[in-house]
């Protein structure tokens, strides 16, 4: 069961504001408790879109949001986001002061667009290609995390140079991560690429692979064609790297 109070919101995370003539001031429940409104925009709003295609905004709070099916626009605005894009060549993105955010693309082609702070992006098998736009404003503590999800290792990895956007493959699959603007400026890049198997590999060391790969040339069709002296030196690099 639901209850959808339609048009309190619009604008965007900039510029969002609330209809004040569409708004239900305090929500009062069987057992006496009650939510004023200050009290569940502190709280964090959790949202759904549809099958189709929608556009989502947040408010200040912790936010989870979930675009479902369709090619979705979700903007978590500030405070904390958790953007799930599901199905669909879905953007997401935040304030550029939001802080802690998680970023699911899910599959299709997804923008993803981070903040100042710490943005976490999660990328598992079958989401298709991914594009991640950081920004950095020289915050001290700020970690920036592409997460790797479950089945997928250092070796599957083929890091890569495209033009100045840093490109990740997974080898034997069409999935791809591309960094943009990686090369561009230390600004735009993620200080840590992490695997399910708790594996890590920082943003200081990325070049280690790209170098390492370029020698036996780029994989075609999603596989490597390494011969196993090849592939016995490059996981001696992988290894290396990835700790």
């Amino acid at each position: 069961d639901k209850v959808i109070v339609k048009n309190v919101f619009s604008g965007t995370s900039s510029t969002a504001t609330v209809n004040s003539n569409a708004l239900i001031e305090r929500l009062e429940f069987a057992d006496g408790s009650s939510l004023t409104w200050a009290q569940i925009t502190q709280q964090g709003l959790m949202q759904f879109g549809t099958d189709g295609k929608d556009e989502m905004i947040g408010y200040s709070g912790i936010d989870e949001m979930h675009g479902g099916a369709g090619n979705d626009v979700i903007d978590g605005g500030t405070g904390t986001n958790r953007l799930y894009g599901g199905a669909g060549n879905d953007t997401l993105k935040v304030s550029t002061t939001a802080r802690d955010n998680l970023f699911v693309g899910g599959t299709g082609d997804d923008t993803l667009h981070g903040s100042f702070y710490s943005d976490t992006y999660l990328f598992n098998l079958g989401d298709g290609a991914d594009t991640i736009y950081e920004i950095a404003n020289g915050y001290a503590n700020v970690t920036d995390v592409l997460r790797f999800g479950e089945g997928i290792g250092a070796e599957q990895i083929w890091l890569g140079r495209s033009g100045n956007d840093l490109q990740l493959q997974l080898l034997g699959t069409d999935d791809q991560v591309f960094i943009k603007n990686w090369y561009s400026s230390t600004s735009s890049q993620v200080e840590q690429f992490q695997l399910d198997d708790g594996r890590a590999l920082s943003s200081s060391q990325v070049n280690n692979l790209v170098n390492a790969m370029a020698a036996f040339g780029a994989p075609a069709g999603g596989e490597s064609g390494l011969t196993p002296t090849q592939k016995e030196q490059l996981d001696l690099v992988i290894a290396a790297n990835w700790q």
